[in-house]
Order: C-alpha cells, then structure tokens, then sequence
C-alpha cells in the first residue's frame, strides 16, 4: 500500500494565521514532521502533519483510521523532511514490527 491510496492522502492544509486551507496536491508545501496524537476525552486518534509553505507552517492532519495505520503512516513519513508533500504519496507504507 502506498500514501496515496488513503482516501485522506493528500490532505488539505490549514494555515493557522490566516485561516486559509488549500489542498495540497498541487502547491509546493514541503514536508517538516508529523506525530500522531488524541485530543483528551477523544479515543479516536490523529496523525498531525506539519508543512512549510508560502514561509510559514501550515497544518493538516489524518483522521478516521485506524491507529496502527496512522503509526504506520507517520514512520513511513518519518526521515522524509523538506521533501514536497505531494511527492510522499509514492511512499510504500511500512510495517511496524
């Protein structure tokens, strides 16, 4: 399976100063890091992705799935900063032993 089978993949992009979310399959936004995390009272997890676009970091974020494939998903993006975002589709998601 690759990034780019999530029906989430490429997520849009929020820029926090501005409000301003664009998709991010055909800007140049530049990977930066990721984590996955679960906002307190919440059991369902997210995969949090940090990119720099336009200067600044923008915000995007992976929800509905499963946490082992978020887990996944963020050591397969893991090692893969200043890439361009759209390219990290070709990923092969890697498994967790």
């Amino acid at each position: 399976m690759r990034v780019r089978d999530l029906d989430s993949w490429p997520p849009a992009i929020t820029d926090s100063k501005a409000l301003k979310v664009s998709p991010s399959r055909d800007i140049p936004a530049k990977f930066k890091r990721c984590g996955v995390y679960t906002i307190a009272g919440s059991a369902q997890p997210y995969l949090s992705i940090v990119v720099e676009h336009e200067g600044r970091d923008w915000h995007a974020m992976i929800s509905d799935q499963p946490e082992t494939l978020l887990r996944r998903i963020e050591a397969t993006l893991q090692g893969h900063e200043g890439m361009p975002l759209a390219d990290l589709g070709d990923l092969e998601v890697v498994e967790i032993p």
